[in-house]
């Protein structure tokens, strides 16, 4: 795997940013400044509320001994969100895209980042979003990553301690053929990583499971722009083993040699979608193709990731999530328990040192969970290791937590994951009818 890094590092998380976002309110009329003194109660201390200028209903400075300071504002002409924004997040639940509907009245929260951490500084927002949504607020904004969150994936979010995960910096949309959004996806788009200094990307005819089983090829390429490794002209990378490659190419060049059926995919794109941005696409063959020939979407990306295939990441990316693994395993356990009646396979992720490596070179295998422990899990081996001769597929044993680097939880719909919950919540929004189908799916299959 070619893998690159930013000479500074991961100069992109090292760095003070202010960060900005929005709760949507039910109805038109603008909550007063009075109505959020229950934030008092809860151990913030509030400041500055009263009309300030002709721009702003209400200002408030709102303090938390662990968590810092958020400037709360209510402006005059609060700008909700177009409702394509709405649609084309696929973090949202029908039922959440519905309340979201709701919000016509918004109040802004920023928060300059404290800790030089844009991970942390962002999950700070979050925590402040979540406190001022309260119960009236339908959804929240943040702005960079143009990303939605409900109340319910708030609460999941910060219900741990863990860094913010590098999903959560940006937002992907899903165009549809038509405007329904019931069609099938023909352009996919991340907004939030131009924003913080990189650029963003597209994928056209993206396969169907790059949003559900095999979305980690989307974090992938987040991580790679992240990194360095990549840049908006990156004639070949690695993303999936074996035989895996892409090509970035820049948006600009892509609308010059991209051909007329693949840049009517996203003829909806306005200037925003044409700058600060790479579409992926095949390698091209020699020197005259990479410069001269026809630029093609990747037709990787366009039938999905075999079963024999798996997701390259960086070591630092693989850190990373890793760490997120281990923050969140509480909330792991406690979701294993809430969906046990389901006996939905529970799955983890464990990095096992390789025959003769260093102490850092691991090799990853899924294990099938027998039980969640406080420091240690019972699992057997689910993968066929191939430099760790100690263990066989099929063997079962005790694991040290401290070797955790991933998670899952595998349901009809979708992985719930450190990094994604939208299962978990749809199940949740109503389990009697999820119950009666598992029930139904079960009686069909013992039949047949």
């Amino acid at each position: 795997m070619r893998v690159g890094v930013c000479a500074m590092g991961w100069s992109w998380r090292n760095q003070k940013t202010a960060c900005a976002g929005s709760v949507l309110f039910r109805g038109s009329v603008a909550p007063r400044a009075d109505e959020f003194g229950y934030l008092a109660r809860r151990g913030f201390d509030l400041s500055g509320a009263g009309e300030t200028n002709e721009n702003a209903h209400w200002a408030l400075k709102v303090r938390h001994p662990q968590w810092g300071t958020a400037d709360v504002v209510c402006m005059r002409t609060g700008v909700r969100p177009p409702r394509q924004l709405i649609d084309f997040d696929p973090t949202l639940t029908r039922a959440e895209r519905e309340a979201a509907y709701l919000g016509q009245s918004t109040v802004s929260v920023i928060v300059e980042g404290e800790r030089a951490d844009v991970l942390r500084d962002r999950k700070t927002l979050l925590r402040f979003l979540r406190a001022i949504m309260g119960d009236d607020g339908v959804v929240a904004v943040d702005h960079t990553a143009q990303r939605f969150w409900p109340p319910e994936a708030l609460d999941d979010e910060i219900a741990h301690d863990a860094d913010l995960d590098v999903e959560s910096l940006y937002t992907i949309h899903a165009v549809t053929k038509d405007e329904s959004g019931d069609d099938e996806v023909t352009w996919l788009h991340s907004h939030g990583l131009a924003e913080i200094g990189l650029f963003d990307f597209d994928i056209l005819r993206p396969a169907e499971e790059l949003l559900g089983r095999s979305r980690d090829v989307l974090r992938a390429v987040a991580f790679a722009i992240l990194d360095g490794a990549v840049t908006r002209n990156t004639p070949r990378y690695s993303l999936v083993r074996p035989d895996g490659d892409v090509r970035f190419v820049d948006v600009r060049d892509f609308r010059r040699r991209g051909g007329r059926e693949a840049n009517d995919l996203r003829s909806s794109a306005g200037d925003d979608h044409n700058r600060d941005r790479a579409l992926l696409c095949d390698v091209a063959g020699g020197l005259l193709g990479r410069f001269f020939g026809r630029v093609t979407p990747s037709a990787l990306l366009s039938r999905g990731i075999g079963d024999h295939e798996t997701v390259a990441f960086s070591r630092a990316a693989t850190s990373l999530m890793a760490e997120r693994a281990k923050g969140t395993y509480l909330q792991f356990r406690q979701l294993a328990g809430e969906f046990a009646e389901f006996d939905f396979p529970v799955i983890a992720k464990l990095g096992y040192r390789v025959d003769g490596g260093e102490p850092d070179d691991r090799e990853h295998l899924w294990f099938e969970v027998n039980h969640l422990h406080d420091d240690r899990l019972d699992a057997t081996l689910a993968s066929t290791p191939q430099r760790v001769a100690r263990l066989k597929k099929g063997q079962r044993g005790w694991h040290l937590l401290d070797l955790l680097t991933d998670w899952a939880i595998v349901t009809p719909l979708g992985m719930i994951t450190p990094r994604y919950t939208v299962p978990a919540r749809q199940i949740r929004g109503n389990r009697p009818k999820f119950r009666q189908l598992m029930h139904e799916a079960r009686r069909v299959s013992e039949a047949g």
